[in-house]
This record gives C-alpha cells, sequence and structure tokens, in this order.
C-alpha cells in the first residue's frame, strides 16, 4: 500500500513539473520577472536613496570626539563634513543640537578600540 501511494505522489509532481516548465509564461513570471524586478530596484533606486541619506548637498554635519581613521575615511569618502571636537565643546554642541531641532538630537558613541 504504501508503494502505491508513493507512486501517485510521484506521478502527481511530475504532473505539475511538467504543466509548471511546459507553460511558458509561468516560467518567465515565477523565474525570471522577480530577478529582473529586483535588480531594477537595486540599480536604480537604491543608489539614490543613499545619495539621500548621506549625500554631500543635504548640510550634514557630524561632530566627533577623537574618532578613529575608519570613520574619518567613510565621512570622507560619504562626503560628509565630519569635525572632530574636544570634550569641553560637547556640552555647547549638544545644547546647540537640542535649541534649534527641539529635541531630535542624535549621538552614537564608540569605543576608542573600534
Amino acid at each position: 500500500m504504501n508503494f502505491m501511494r508513493r507512486n501517485k505522489i510521484l506521478l502527481i509532481s511530475k504532473k505539475e513539473w511538467d504543466r509548471f516548465f511546459g507553460d511558458r509564461r509561468m516560467v518567465i513570471s515565477a523565474l525570471i520577472l522577480p530577478g529582473v524586478l529586483l535588480y531594477c530596484v537595486y540599480a536604480f533606486l537604491a543608489p539614490n536613496m543613499v545619495g539621500l541619506i548621506i549625500g554631500g548637498d543635504n548640510g550634514s554635519r557630524v561632530y566627533a570626539i577623537h574618532p578613529p581613521g575608519v570613520i574619518q575615511t567613510l565621512f570622507e569618502h560619504a562626503g560628509t563634513s565630519l569635525f572632530q571636537v574636544s570634550h569641553d565643546e560637547k556640552k555647547d554642541i549638544l545644547g546647540g543640537i537640542s535649541y534649534i531641532s527641539r529635541g531630535r538630537e542624535f549621538s552614537v558613541g564608540v569605543s576608542a578600540r573600534f
């Protein structure tokens, strides 16, 4: 009985396999079209979004206390202004950010061993 059941499952699987690959529209819509759409999204939309977020023309300024070389290189490559400040200037800068943006400040702590 187990042998008969297995044969029926294989027969149904073969029929579905033949039906899927026998129809060109189904192969194109299921296998090729999703790949083309993903390529279009990543090729055209992603660079524009990255340009909007970290581009040099958006007026972003980043203040850092003793930033590592990797971070400096990253911001130079992105075209964003990176200003090195001392610990004494930290409170003044954070106060200015809070005053201008009404609490929308953003700070990230990176250890010196980064």
